[in-house]
């Protein structure tokens, strides 16, 4: 089931089906769909369920992740300081994420689905601070300037840094594409080293490639994540009208060739936005 192609649902409430699941599952099967990320127990047959963990089991306060102005960004969607997992391992940083992949991958069809939406605006920590000077030849003076006008201008920083910060702000997006890479790399290995035959898969942000216009205003090439992962979810919401659809249908292509690149055994499932009766861009 889902092999060739997954037409379902996401369940941004994370609940779980107990009362008329088996009802709601028919339904949704005769309609369709074979696919819900949520974590439901005991699933019919033409029906896959995948292992969703809340993004919050991926943070350790210990190991903050701050914004340009110093914010502890707390239970966002950035998780927690990339280089402290990288440098010091899941198992020490995340000892509770790396016990409940295991479990979920044996509960769940083998399958943990995170959400991972990492941008520029996060990864102001001690740990990144340092490497990025290192790496990228930068002076602490310099990145103190960079990072006031990050603090500033926020998602519209890449519009408005030009000269040495605009150079500047160009090498952290990079940084921070692989350093969300990387971190995502920690979270599989950790995953295959218990199981060893499960499935990561994440959803993050419609951001592909290095000179793609929305990567360049995030600050993050989350496409760059697939090379690690079993599937990547990416978050395609264009609204609903004939011209959205048809952009939406090049984003998705757009995704293609950039997995097809990147890593050919990713598997592409692009979350579309679906109408319901009296629906919102805001609340569908």
């Amino acid at each position: 089931v889902g092999e060739r192609l997954r037409f379902g649902i996401w369940d941004y409430g994370y609940y779980l089906l107990n009362n008329g699941r088996s009802e709601t599952l028919e339904f949704w099967k005769k309609v369709g769909f074979n696919y819900c990320q949520a974590r439901i127990f005991g699933t019919i047959a033409g029906f896959l369920s995948g292992g969703n963990l809340h993004h919050s089991v991926f943070i350790n306060p210990v190991y903050p992740n701050f914004n340009a102005s110093g914010k502890n960004l707390g239970n966002s969607l950035n998780l927690g300081d990339p280089r402290a997992i990288i440098e010091l391992g899941v198992a020490k940083v995340l000892p509770e994420a790396e016990r409940r992949m295991a479990e979920t991958a044996a509960e769940y069809n083998g399958i943990v689905c995170i959400d991972y939406e990492p941008t520029g605006q996060g990864g102001f920590t001690p740990r990144m601070e340092t490497e990025f000077l290192r790496k990228y030849a930068v002076t602490s003076a310099e990145f103190a300037e960079f990072r006031k006008a990050m603090a500033k201008w926020k998602f519209a920083s890449g519009l408005h840094l030009s000269g040495r910060r605009g150079e500047i702000y160009r090498q952290w997006h990079d940084f921070g594409s692989m350093q969300s890479s990387l971190m995502v790399k920690m979270f599989r290995d950790s995953l295959k080293r218990n199981k060893p035959e499960a499935r990561l898969e994440i959803t993050t942000h419609d951001s592909v490639g290095e000179k793609d216009q929305a990567s360049f205003l995030i600050g993050n090439d989350n496409s760059r994540m697939a090379v690690y992962l079993d599937a990547i979810m990416p978050q395609i919401y264009r609204g609903y009208g004939a011209a959205e659809a048809k952009e939406a249908t090049l984003r998705v292509r757009q995704w293609r060739g950039r997995i097809t690149q990147l890593n050919r055994n990713c598997r592409l499932y692009p979350l579309l936005l679906v109408r319901h009766m009296g629906a919102t861009m805001r609340n569908s």
